[in-house]
């Protein structure tokens, strides 16, 4: 069965619109879910995504593309939060998730550029944050990672196994 989402109907999180960008085209056929195209915005955020996941085990594998843009300056306004955090840059999710929706396998290259993070208990912010890191075969490779934390800097590389990562 096939279901298309009305264009650009408008919904909330926290008060703040978000909407798709054209119809929202799925169908559910066999075990598998299709995403024929798929874009939602939210402030000036965009995640782009198709493909096929099987819902269950043991039929073929699918794969789910994917493209996200985040402005962290206006997401910070969908995240419910205690403490009032500011944040700016541009983070990119972009690649593809591959398997079943009990084992998926992500290819996902992400990046940050020029992001700032403040927040009451961080002093002094930080700033200049850009990041470069792959997520594939059950790990984070971070490939390169470079922050100013005041007059100091924070560089860092390195491979972090998803079994190291909290559940």
């Amino acid at each position: 069965e096939r279901v298309t989402d009305k264009a650009r109907e408008m919904r909330q999180y926290q008060g703040k619109p978000i909407s798709t960008d054209g119809p929202l085209v799925a169908r559910y056929r066999d075990k598998q879910l299709t995403i024929e195209r798929g874009t939602i915005v939210a402030g000036g955020s965009r995640l782009d995504i198709s493909g096929t996941l099987p819902l269950e085990e043991g039929g073929p594998a699918g794969t789910i593309k994917v493209d996200t843009r985040i402005d962290l300056a206006s997401a910070m306004e969908y995240v419910p939060l205690d403490q009032p955090v500011t944040a700016q840059g541009t983070l990119l999710i972009q690649g593809t998730i591959t398997g079943t929706l009990k084992r998926i396998d992500p290819n996902i290259a992400v990046s940050l550029e020029n992001g700032y993070i403040d927040t009451a208990q961080l002093n002094p912010p930080l700033a200049n944050i850009n990041l470069q890191a792959q997520v594939q075969g059950g790990t984070v490779d971070i490939q390169k990672l470079y922050a100013d934390l005041g007059p100091a800097s924070i560089t860092a590389s390195g491979e972090i196994p998803f079994s190291l990562l909290p559940a």
